[in-house]
């Protein structure tokens, strides 16, 4: 009786691993889209969303960035960013792709568990503000590519809370454009003599 359940028992664990590793090999890659009106103009929404000190208060987990090559916010520029879950960390390696102020942030996100790419792109209608964020990519085995395929509406309705997060913050947040330097009369001087000159070359 005892060596018969354990047949079923072991059949069933099996089944289960099967269906897994089909469910993986189906799935190789994983993508979702999600997006939110924000109401609020495209240069608040863009500045708040790259703004580091803000990132806690929308981005569930995060605990900070740090810059590990390149220059800030160039493409090509890669960041170590550090996240908190219970009482685990971990960290995942941003590399930014596109850059584009009020118009598009792009990267690559890689980890021990898969690598994927982002793209947040940025539309201003009306005085408000649409942010799209389009992720593709894959988990690096097959049982990590059969559990993004079977959580993915959950995936994609944690991701849709944190964008309406973000849209929150942004409305709630007072802001304003930064001003630009004001020109001293010296370097208008310093220009005026140097365009002289060339002229005069």
């Amino acid at each position: 009786m005892i060596r018969k359940i354990l047949y079923w028992v072991l059949g069933i664990i099996g089944a289960l691993a099967a269906i897994i590793i089909v469910i993986g090999l189906l799935n190789p890659t994983y993508e979702d889209q999600v997006s939110v009106s924000i109401d609020a103009p495209v240069e608040k929404a863009f500045a708040i969303f790259q703004d580091s000190q803000y990132m806690r208060d929308w981005i569930p987990g995060y605990k900070s960035s740090e810059i590990i090559d390149g220059e800030e916010l160039r493409v090509g520029s890669k960041y170590k960013l550090t996240f908190e879950e219970g009482s685990r960390e971990f960290t995942m390696v941003e590399t930014i792709t596109d850059y584009i102020p009020d118009e598009k942030f792009g990267f690559d996100l890689d980890d021990d568990y898969g690598k994927f790419h982002v793209d947040v792109t940025f539309e201003e209608k009306d005085g408000k503000t649409k942010v799209t964020e389009t992720m593709t990519g894959a988990s690096k085995g097959i049982i990590g590519k059969a559990m993004m395929a079977l959580m993915k509406g959950s995936i994609k309705n944690q991701k849709q809370e944190m964008y309406n997060d973000l849209a929150s913050l942004v409305e709630g947040t007072e802001w304003s454009p930064p001003q630009p330097e004001p020109v001293s009369m010296d370097t208008v001087k310093a220009d005026s003599i140097a365009a002289d000159t060339t002229d005069k070359n």
